[in-house]
């Protein structure tokens, strides 16, 4: 972001910044630290914003004070994929959790459903795939809950491999924690 102000301040040229998350996003609402000032501070010398969410739009607005005016939200795009079946593993039904581990995607929120249906119910799996700052509290935390077989943390899985998870689950969960009506069409 400083380059690119820097870049406006000497050329002239427009500054059009790409906002996947926010300060407010990783923190909360109450935090408006140094990051939270050079976010501001950027957003407010640029030209045109470009959120991937209506919802970071209404954050960047409501949170940094930034005229609609400059706020055009360009969401991210897909990648289409061949159909195919594949046989499961497991006879249990699965529910899948793909996506960064961090707060703005509830990862925690999965894993308290998890141990909520578990109680209730021995024949479901629940796989997690990702990495992020949550993965070892979400280990620990899995653990002590005595979740057993029945919760998997797999870590990082390539598109290859998410592509072979897919068919397998009987419900697949959006990590959309933070904006969470912004993909239903």
């Amino acid at each position: 972001m400083a380059a690119g102000m820097e870049i406006k301040a000497l050329t002239g040229k427009p500054l059009v910044m790409h906002i996947h998350s926010l300060e407010v996003d990783r923190g909360g609402e109450s935090s408006k630290g140094w990051v939270y000032q050079m976010e501001k501070k950027g957003m407010e010398y640029a030209d045109l914003l470009m959120p991937v969410s209506n919802f970071t739009a209404n954050v960047i607005h409501q949170h940094y004070g930034i005229g609609k005016h400059k706020i055009f939200p360009v969401h991210n795009g897909i990648r289409p994929v061949k159909a195919f079946k594949s046989k499961r593993p497991f006879k249990e039904k699965i529910v899948l959790f793909v996506g960064r581990l961090t707060r703005q995607k509830g990862p925690e929120f999965f894993l308290e459903i998890a141990s909520r249906v578990l109680e209730v119910r021995q024949y479901v799996r629940f796989v997690m795939a990702g990495t992020g700052d949550a993965f070892h509290r979400l280990l620990d935390k899995s653990s002590y809950r005595h979740l057993g077989n029945r919760f998997h943390l797999t870590g990082f899985l390539n598109l290859e491999k998410c592509i072979i998870c897919s068919p397998l689950p009987m419900c697949i969960v959006c990590p959309l924690f933070l904006n969470p009506l912004d993909y239903l069409l």
